[in-house]
């Protein structure tokens, strides 16, 4: 199978470099596997076109793909990882955007990743045709592109080993909170919870080096409890599951809706917002029970949620739709 692989490379400072481990295994398993500068418009080949992320982010494809006949189009696969709106079956509210979001929107950002947006998108490129296959990474925008008529399979984010490893070092940050803060709502939680006592370290700059390659790993490995708070209400990502659970910090989350492949009081800790300061106190004082979710969390991502598990997920879905 002739397969080519779009993905959004961010420059990460002490990133490891090489290849991705989802390309290692397509070519360990005989087929011609590259990955593909979602510029290099003009170097697409008949097969298979794997785009990892959001469409969104790579305008150049999305139009030379519409341009492009179907009969000279690859099979197109979009493995999309971004918020969108919650299934009705959720009962959340819908998200109110930023500020921020707004502003990318009106200004025709291309960095634009709001739910509203990306849902959108989906539509169109449903409508249009151009995508073959849709893969959601949690089931909740699954079931959120059903009630739309779109089908599409379910593959969660797989672990790799640049986002860490245990080292064994002494953890001695309690409590750590790791993304972007220029969400509003993620910013009145943190308000509300070190008014209620709980002292917080927060990280998540994307110019800070600690945030990223060995340095995020280490601080992590630092890290007894990892807080877990979405964009969105009660939105599954998976990204900070996958770094908590692979540096054996406790995750404890706001409810989310259908967290799989993790099970709350089993591979991490749901609470409501207002009582996480008695659950991390408790956690904090009870260090055995803290590493009984950790270890059965390490040991289920690595049985289960791999990126080689995951790659070969989407390649059995590939044989199945090419057959």
């Amino acid at each position: 199978m002739d397969i080519q692989i779009v993905e959004r490379r961010i420059a990460r400072i002490d990133a490891q470099v090489g290849k991705s481990s989802i390309l290692d295994f397509f070519q360990e398993r005989g087929h011609r596997a590259e990955m593909l500068a979602a510029t290099e418009t003009g170097s697409l080949r008949d097969g298979v076109l794997i785009v990892i992320g959001n469409m969104l982010w790579f305008p150049e494809l999305w139009q030379r793909l519409e341009q492009l006949p179907k009969s000279q189009r690859p099979f197109v696969m979009v493995w999309h990882y971004e918020p969108l709106p919650p299934p009705r079956a959720a009962r959340l509210p819908m998200p109110w955007l930023s500020l921020r979001e707004i502003a990318k929107i009106l200004l025709r950002d291309r960095r634009v990743t709001d739910v509203y947006s990306n849902a959108r998108s989906i539509l169109r490129l449903h409508s249009a045709g151009v995508v073959d296959q849709f893969v959601m990474t949690t089931r909740g925008r699954q079931e959120y592109l059903a009630e739309h008529g779109i089908p599409s399979a379910w593959i969660p984010l797989g672990y790799t080993l640049d986002q860490g490893q245990p080292l064994g070092i002494e953890r001695d940050i309690d409590v750590l909170f790791l993304g972007i803060m220029h969400v509003p709502r993620r910013k009145k939680i943190i308000t509300q919870l070190e008014s209620m006592g709980l002292k917080v370290v927060v990280k998540g700059d994307w110019h800070d080096p600690e945030c990223w390659g060995h340095a995020r790993t280490q601080l992590l490995n630092r890290t007894k409890i990892l807080l877990n708070f979405p964009r969105t209400e009660g939105e599954m990502s998976g990204v900070r599951f996958l770094l908590g659970i692979c540096n054996q910090a406790l995750v404890v989350s706001e409810p989310l809706y259908r967290p799989d492949p993790y099970i709350p009081g089993v591979h991490f800790v749901s609470s409501p917002i207002e009582e996480i300061p008695k659950v991390v106190g408790h956690y904090l004082r009870n260090e055995d029970e803290r590493q009984a979710i950790t270890a059965a969390a390490w040991e289920h991502l690595q049985q289960n949620v791999t990126m080689e598990h995951c790659a070969a997920q989407l390649l059995e879905l590939l044989e199945r739709n090419l057959a």
